[in-house]
Formats: C-alpha cells, structure tokens, sequence
C-alpha cells in the first residue's frame, strides 16, 4: 500500500473517531435519558471503532432480554432498515437468519431497537473453521438460501459483504438493512438524495468494489465474490456453490 492512500486511511479514520467522540460528549446523556424511558436499561457502547457517519451502536437490556440498539443521525434511512426486517421477519426461512425487529423511533427514526445477535464475523469463523470443509459449506450454503429469499422478495441489501453476516451456533444471520432497496416502488424503501454528490460517493462504497458500475447493485454477484474470496483464503472445494451463485447474478439488480 503506497503512502499516500495510508495517510487517507489514517485521517479518515482519525475523523471517524472525532466526530463518534464529539457526539458521545455532548448527545450520549440525552439517548441515555430517552432509552431509560423506554425501559432499556444497562446500555453499554457496542463496536465503538465501528462508529460512523452518524451510526453509533448499543448493546442494553429490555425485560431481561439482550437488545441491540443503532441509531441513524445523517442518513435518516432506518425506515428502510424497519421495513426490510419486518418484511424478513414474516418470512418462514430468513426469520431465522435476521435479527428481530422490536421497534423503532416512531418520531424522527433516529434509532432502532432489534434482537441481539450473539456470534461471530463471517470472517472470524472462516478462520477458526478453516480446517472443517463441512462446517464452510454449511454455511455458505445458508449465505445462499438467503440471497435467493431476497430475490424472491424483489430486495437488494446492496452492501454485501464478510462484515454484514454474523454466525451464531453454526447459522448465519445477515445485519445492516439500511440501504436496502427495491425496484418495486410499493415496498416502500427509500433512495439517498442523488444530487448530493456526497451521498453517490457513500453509494459507490457499498458492497463489492469489483462490480463494473459503482452505481449497479447485485447481492449475487458480491456474494460470488465472496466465495471466490474464501476459496482463494482456504482448502475447501466450493466449486458447486459458487456455480450455483454464479446462475443467480442478473435475477435482482438495482442501478441508479
């Protein structure tokens, strides 16, 4: 890595922690208040380094019971991260691979209240398992499933990737529905405001980075990638599921 795109890296990162620093100084008294108030107690900071752009995450507890809480100061798009998880927690097969929605800020969707998921990165397992082909394979036969479910409800998560599923027991579950879209205008999943050219560089972040057009989303063809990634990192014979995938890309695209 040249020096240059390090020093980019470092700021960017060193801007990340000032602004969630800056937010926690000033805001984190007020959300203590408004999540007491709604009987959420012993709210503890969640993945602090993950903090970004307005997203900071919480682990606290309702009725005894671990909950996750997210909160959307700048994209205001959690009605979108509401909406898919409702619409995945109806469904007979990705109930059980999402997080259960509880509620969400019925004022402004600041923040969202869901199940907590108690696992894994993707990553992590791959390289804890990297020796259990059969354990790999279960999973990324799970990871598949998923996708066609997606398709079959007409939604794009858009921002496929190693980070955004989390296994628990040996079952993947798939996080982070905010920008989730779908062609089918009834579904009712909003977009970013295009004319902010901010808002097309975050776009063109979201998902793999080796699809052809920043602008085109497809979970079948990030999720390729992925496999293929984990072929190239491990001794496990995928051939089959990644054919597999591979027939899937082009069924659900979305493009601006």
């Amino acid at each position: 890595m040249d020096t240059k795109k390090i020093i980019f890296i470092v700021s960017i990162t060193i801007k990340k922690l000032y602004t969630s620093i800056i937010w926690y100084i000033f805001n984190y008294a007020s959300f203590y208040k408004k999540m007491k108030s709604l009987n959420i107690v012993e709210l503890k900071i969640f993945n602090f380094l993950q903090w970004h752009q307005g997203a900071y995450y919480f682990k606290g507890k309702n009725n005894n019971t671990d909950i996750f809480i997210k909160t959307d100061y700048e994209f205001k798009l959690l009605s979108n991260e509401s909406k898919a998880l409702e619409l995945l927690n109806s469904n007979n097969y990705l109930k059980y691979k999402t997080a259960n929605l509880l509620f969400i800020d019925s004022v402004s969707s600041e923040y969202l209240c869901t199940s907590f998921v108690k696992g894994i990165s993707l990553r992590n397992y791959i390289e804890e398992n990297k020796n259990n082909e059969l354990k790999i394979k279960n999973i990324i036969n799970q990871m598949i499933n998923i996708l066609k479910e997606f398709q079959t409800l007409k939604i794009i998560h858009r921002d496929i990737r190693l980070e955004n599923f989390i296994i628990s027991n040996d079952t993947a579950y798939v996080i982070d529905f905010l920008f989730t879209i779908s062609n089918i205008e009834t579904l009712g999943f909003k977009e970013l405001d295009l004319n902010n050219k901010n808002n097309l560089n975050i776009l063109k972040t979201l998902g793999i980075k080796e699809y052809p057009n920043k602008l085109k989303w497809d979970d079948a063809y990030s999720l390729w990638i992925i496999f293929e990634d984990i072929k190239a990192l491990i001794d496990v014979n995928i051939e089959d599921e990644i054919n597999e995938t591979k027939t899937l890309i082009g069924n659900c695209t979305y493009e601006i």
